[in-house]
């Protein structure tokens, strides 16, 4: 008996007339609706109309060929979800035939799944495709922090021991340092469990034969499991000195710092160009902690009670109280009024996003945050007055898998 190519459906068996063909062939174009890569040849045109039966040739188109200045690809009037990858040159825009609804523009090198309903398309952000399928591009995502100094520290007086500042973050994905507010701390966040930490800080000017010490702190102090410490005497200019601790065992609002104590030099130089501290996030709570993020843009100002978000949750998401975390609205031009944007849930309003008069990003008060069963609907919509003058909003929402 033969089988489907992918899931090992049985093929019926020949009757007479072969009633079992069309049979058959239906059920391998199913498998392909929802497993095939297929290509489709723009050949340097702005536009590719894909009809009904080409949709459902596979499920990861991919789109090369397309016009020097970017191009769309029309989907059907019908449900559809599919992943759009974009192998052009240019910026790539998916919408529905008859220019209606919402769109979704995917950058070239991007691989993006994508939900048509027959009007608006939207990204389906929770949907991470297997790398190996797609692109190299697709990797999990690295969470942690580098600091920097921004100039040389002179005049240090690190005789008596005392902690480094660090007043630049080369990056910093979970708000884990301020660069003024305690700057010569690394702050564990919500729902990590395992770090590792290391240090590298060069000394411009110092006097020759100098005992210098290293040691990472936590909460204070260097009494605790995984201390790491490192001890060297200088005897020149431009010497150089680090640390990296083994994986740490720890809990939300820990905080790490380095630690220096000088032998007798009132006075040295901490090079910035080397000098360095960072935090890596190895291990967290449970699947809760993994991120999940929902973004989208208005260009201009709004139109009343306009929908700038509508996003149908691939999976059941946290959000927290009032959005703490890396949720952020921002926008290019500022209110000249108060403005209130609404955040419903299920078709229920949940919360408010504020935009203060003059201000370009917003603050949110979310009671309890929102628990997210995957297939409910998220909506962030503009007042029923809109502010003239905003405009150009960016926004991105930020939760955790459940």
């Amino acid at each position: 008996m033969t089988k489907t190519p992918i899931y090992n459906f049985d093929h019926l068996e020949p009757l007479a007339g072969s009633p079992e063909v069309p049979v058959n062939d239906q059920m391998d174009a199913a498998e392909n609706a929802i497993n095939k890569t297929v290509t489709w040849d723009f050949d340097g045109a702005t536009t590719f109309t894909l009809t009904q039966d080409q949709v459902a040739t596979g499920f990861i188109h991919v789109c090369i060929n397309g016009h020097a200045s970017g191009s769309t690809l029309y989907l059907p009037i019908t449900d559809r979800f599919v992943v759009v990858q974009n192998d052009q040159t240019e910026d790539l825009t998916v919408r529905v035939v008859g220019d209606v609804g919402s769109t979704v523009v995917i950058a070239n090198g991007i691989a993006v799944a994508v939900y048509a309903d027959g009007t608006d398309v939207t990204e389906v952000t929770g949907f991470n495709p297997p790398a190996t399928i797609l692109s190299s591009n697709w990797q999990i995502p690295q969470r942690g922090a580098l600091v920097e100094l921004v100039a040389d520290d002179t005049g240090a007086n690190y005789s008596a021991g005392a902690v480094i500042p660090f007043d630049a973050e080369v990056y910093d994905t979970d708000t884990i340092h301020d660069n003024s507010t305690n700057n010569t701390r690394l702050t564990v966040p919500s729902g990590v469990t395992k770090v590792r930490l290391g240090c590298t800080v060069e000394l411009g000017l110092i006097a020759s034969i100098q005992f210098v010490i290293l040691t990472l702190f936590k909460n204070g102090v260097d009494t605790y499991p995984g201390c790491v410490r490192r001890r060297a005497e200088i005897s020149a200019v431009g010497s150089e000195m680090g640390f990296s601790s083994g994986i740490l065992e720890v809990s939300a609002t820990d905080y790490f710092e380095v630690h220096m104590d000088v032998e007798t030099d009132t006075s040295v130089t901490v090079n910035s160009d080397r000098t360095h501290f960072w935090m890596e996030i190895v291990e967290v709570e449970n699947a809760s902690a993994l991120p999940y993020h929902v973004g989208d843009h208005v260009e201009g100002t709004f139109a009343s009670d306009e929908v700038c978000v509508k996003h149908m949750l691939t999976e059941d998401v946290n959000f927290a109280e009032h959005f703490a975390g890396n949720t952020n609205f921002e926008f290019g031009v500022a209110a000249d009024a108060e403005t209130i944007f609404d955040i419903v849930y299920d078709g229920s309003s949940v919360g408010s996003a504020t935009v203060a008069i003059s201000a370009t990003v917003a603050t949110f008060s979310v009671t309890g945050g929102i628990t997210g069963i995957a297939g409910k609907v998220l909506e962030i919509i503009a007042p029923n007055s809109a502010d003239a003058n905003l405009a150009d909003g960016v926004f991105g929402i930020a939760g955790y898998l459940a």
